[in-house]
């Protein structure tokens, strides 16, 4: 198997199977134990598993509104009405693995393959900054090619240097911790990983070929990350590949290993839903997620990773979308594109990796957000050229309401207004 050395793994966290299915399959739970889980999740220091499997047990309607409350009075006293708004940019669809829920899978024929150049990518990302973005995410599906790491990285430079972009974010396939520490010395503020799903089992079933089936390969990733010093992680599940409460716990779980080895909490919990996509195998999720069940998972990973920003991406519709912002979910894409050159080009159907459900450009989500009371952030820190003036440091401290975060915020909005005013 070429790229052999990705079989080396350096976890020190497995999913203790027995131990996440026994808890996911719990029963509905007394009010009492219910009304005990809340009384600690409301004082904002989060929860383990077994507390947060009771409240993932709730079906009765008047109990998850009282859940429901708890996730917003903990978003609000953390963030407050910000948030925070970002854009992927997709640098390639050509992939090797073969993951049967993806429309970049390395079998699917009817996908219109199409690497970036550098040329095309400060394109995209010019396109993005005039609209009024300052954080990006740079997305790339898993290329067989480990020199196309240097490109990434080549490009990421060009970014910050020639668009003047504040923060780019990166999501990878997993790579070595030397090719993170590179990126980490080039200005990458956050890596992204997405476990999809934390059985082996069925992870071994969606992932049958190509690198990504090397399920503790993946499983180290955000310890290889932080071995290579990131401080800021980026972590989800794919709702649907799995029974939900087994991956929902499991994320939980791995994020207190996280907390308690290394003392780092990830800085993004992400709740993508499986979607449909051209030419994947897989045309419905395994198992299904409703939007009830999405606002149930926001809200309790909201209540178990408090300090997190909650990422809802434009898989979901805007009506959801903006009713989450008040169960928990903090932060959005906004005006995406998953095609490779998808912000510039029309033709989106056979280059793009999933098909998305909000297609509102930025200005009006932004517009719908200041209409419900809520404070659209673009600001982001700047990660490189900054000459000391704003250590990358900043980057990592908890989220809070506070005067500076609400000012960041406001002047960011204020520029943006006077640019663009939303419709």
């Amino acid at each position: 198997m070429k790229g052999a050395a990705f079989l080396v793994t350096n976890t020190s966290y497995s999913p203790d199977v027995a131990r996440l299915s026994r808890l996911a399959a719990l029963g509905e739970p007394e009010s009492g134990q219910v009304a005990a889980v809340l009384d600690r999740a409301c004082q904002a220091k989060g929860l383990v598993p077994e507390e947060a499997a009771v409240l993932l047990a709730v079906t009765d309607p008047e109990t998850l509104q009282a859940i429901f409350q708890a996730a917003h009075d903990v978003k609000t006293a953390i963030w407050g009405p910000r948030v925070r708004l970002f854009a992927p940019l997709y640098l390639t669809n050509d992939c090797h693995s073969n993951c049967l829920y993806c429309g970049f899978r390395s079998d699917n024929v009817l996908l219109k393959r199409r690497t970036l150049t550098l040329e095309e990518a400060l394109a995209d990302g010019r396109f993005l900054q005039q609209e009024g973005f300052q954080r990006i995410l740079l997305v790339c599906a898993d290329v067989l090619k480990l020199s196309y790491l240097d490109e990434v990285l080549r490009i990421m430079e060009a970014l910050y240097e020639q668009i003047g972009l504040r923060t780019i974010n990166l999501n990878i396939a997993p790579p070595s911790v030397a090719q993170l520490r590179r990126f980490l010395e080039a200005g990458a503020a956050m890596y992204q990983s997405f476990q999809e799903t934390y059985h082996p089992e069925v992870y071994r079933w969606v992932h049958p070929e190509g690198r990504k089936k090397v399920f503790a390969w993946r499983l180290a990733s955000m310890e290889r990350a932080l071995e290579a010093g990131f401080t800021l992680l980026g972590m989800g599940a794919l709702l649907g590949l799995c029974p939900y409460r087994y991956d929902v716990l499991a994320l939980i779980d791995h994020v207190l290993h996280l907390r308690e080895r290394y003392g780092v909490t990830p800085a993004v919990i992400n709740v993508p839903r499986m979607r449909p996509a051209l030419g994947a195998p897989l045309t419905e999720a395994p198992n299904h997620v409703d939007d009830e069940a999405l606002k149930h998972i926001i809200a309790v990973y909201r209540l178990a990773v408090p300090e997190a920003s909650i990422a809802v991406s434009t898989r979901e519709p805007a009506a959801l979308r903006e009713e989450t912002l008040f169960l928990g979910a903090s932060q959005l894409s906004a005006g995406s594109r998953t095609d490779s050159g998808g912000y510039l080009e029309a033709d989106h159907a056979s280059a793009e990796q999933f098909v998305l459900q909000d297609v509102r450009p930025l200005e009006m989500v932004i517009g719908a957000l200041l209409s419900r009371g809520l404070l659209p952030d673009l600001y982001a820190p700047r990660c490189r050229g900054n000459g000391g003036e704003e250590p990358y440091a900043l980057t990592a401290l908890v989220p809070s309401p506070g005067a500076a975060d609400q000012a960041r915020a406001l002047l960011a909005l204020a520029d943006y207004l006077e640019r663009r005013p939303p419709p």
